[in-house]
């Protein structure tokens, strides 16, 4: 942060009450883990699915916190009747929140803040419009990593300086209200949604429900904000609904040569290949390094977008001839001796799969594809048909070979590709690394596309570590 704050109005924020502390003390920086605290920091009690930062609060005095920030229900009595300056609030989560709520709205009002959500490709949307961005001013604030929940949002936001002119922030969920909370808390002047898809079902139910939770970007904006969407978006019509249930102007996006369904503005593809690619789009020719069509139409929805907040033209296709974006284990491309190998390997749902190998059959339609799947996670009830569903998917999307690594849901994936095919030397599940490894180096030629993909918890990176050491 760089605005400090009273106590009086930390108290207002929070709806708290300062004890052992005057009034009029401020502070400028925060700490919501005691290893972190630096002296005179306000320490933040958060309570976590792993942890209680209540339980932290001699270790953060320790270490130099002059406040602490604590529920008035689990603070232990002896703290409240000793001389430690204290804000007592209902909810340190929510206080945390509140706070970078607060910030938030002391930002420049020139500044423009975006919001940006979906089931996939937030990351790699988010990292690309920041490069844009940051041709256009350096004084530009993004999301680190995937600091996208409920503590990561806060820390970005907090994280910013208030001078700076683009802050882009991403926002993820996995229950129902996350995003709406986060958005009110982010109030974004305009956003991309990029898709809709399978992801998170354990909680969300279906994709109709993902859709109602990515909508809730809406109810953290003004009305007339703008939010660019891919024409292809799964659900448009629930988007829309609640777009217009909030005055939100709704903006499709799409290349002639990938989409369906017709879009406001659309994009020509003029050249494609992993070193370079031109596309004609609002009468100008853009050239960009991005070398996947999944990154490709990510570019397009931030060049949509920042069009409409009426950056010039000629600005936008030199920010693009000079971005250059690479976001770990997502769609990572790495020659190897002979063949290309894939690294998308940072999370996966049927979505995120499906649409990573639609783009490899589009961008590279005459070579072999081989695959190397790792189970997905937090897919509810139904994930053992879902991944019996994308083997069969991959055997109709012309995958030649197929090696599942782990248990019972790998083995799904097989299931699911004998269902369309029983030439099992096309097929290999197994739960030993080093077997298939064997095995790979056996069937593996020359010119072989290779994509290696699984939720987090799989560990697909191991199998990239053992080919690419």
């Amino acid at each position: 942060m760089n605005y400090s704050y009273t106590v009086t109005e930390l108290c207002r924020i929070f709806g708290g009450s300062a004890q052992n502390i005057f009034s009029d003390t401020r502070f400028q920086n925060f700490a919501i883990d005691s290893r972190k605290v630096q002296w005179g920091d306000l320490f933040i009690c958060l309570t976590g699915e792993r942890t209680d930062g209540h339980l932290y609060i001699q270790d953060a005095i320790k270490r130099g916190a002059s406040c602490i920030v604590a529920s008035r229900h689990k603070i232990k009595p002896g703290l409240l009747t000793s001389t430690t300056p204290i804000i007592l609030v209902a909810d340190p989560n929510r206080a945390f929140r509140d706070l970078a709520r607060d910030y938030r709205h002391r930002l420049s009002p020139r500044a423009r803040v975006i919001g940006i959500t979906g089931s996939n490709g937030k990351t790699s949307t988010k990292e690309i419009t920041a490069g844009l961005c940051r041709f256009l001013d350096n004084r530009t604030h993004a999301t680190s990593g995937n600091f996208n929940n409920f503590v990561g949002v806060p820390l970005t936001i907090l994280d910013a300086k208030l001078d700076e002119q683009w802050w882009v922030i991403e926002m993820g969920t996995n229950h129902f209200g996350e995003i709406e909370t986060l958005a009110k808390v982010v109030h974004p002047h305009c956003g991309i949604i990029t898709n809709i898809g399978e992801s998170h079902l354990e909680f969300l139910e279906s994709t109709e429900g993902v859709a109602h939770e990515k909508s809730g970007i809406f109810q953290g904006m003004e009305s007339d904000s703008i939010v660019v969407v891919p024409s292809s978006l799964k659900h448009l019509r629930i988007v829309k609904q609640a777009a217009a249930q909030h005055g939100i102007r709704l903006v499709t996006y799409g290349f002639t040569h990938w989409e369906v369904a017709r879009a406001d503005y659309m994009a020509e593809l003029l050249y494609f290949s992993p070193a370079v690619s031109r596309f004609r789009f609002m009468d100008a020719t853009f050239e960009t390094r991005i070398g996947n069509p999944l990154f490709l139409e990510n570019l397009l929805g931030a060049l949509t977008l920042l069009r409409l907040q009426n950056v010039d033209m000629e600005l936008l296709r030199k920010a693009t001839q000079t971005l250059s974006v690479e976001v770990q284990g997502r769609m990572q491309f790495r020659e190897m001796n002979g063949y290309l190998l894939v690294n998308d390997t940072y999370n996966a749902n049927p979505t995120s799969f499906k649409s990573v190998l639609a783009s490899l059959r589009k961008a590279y339609p005459k070579r072999r594809l081989l695959v190397v799947a790792g189970p997905m996670a937090e897919l509810g009830e139904e994930s053992l048909q879902l991944h019996q569903q994308l083997g069969a998917e991959m055997h109709q999307q012309g995958v030649a070979h197929l090696f599942a690594l782990g248990e019972d849901l790998a083995n799904a994936y097989v299931q699911g590709w004998k269902s369309r095919s029983q030439d099992s030397p096309t097929v290999l599940h197994t739960e030993d690394l080093q077997e298939l490894i064997a095995e790979f180096q056996k069937i593996q030629r020359h010119d072989d596309i290779v994509l290696v993909k699984g939720s987090r918890s799989a560990h697909m990176e191991r199998v990239v570590e053992a080919l690419a050491p």
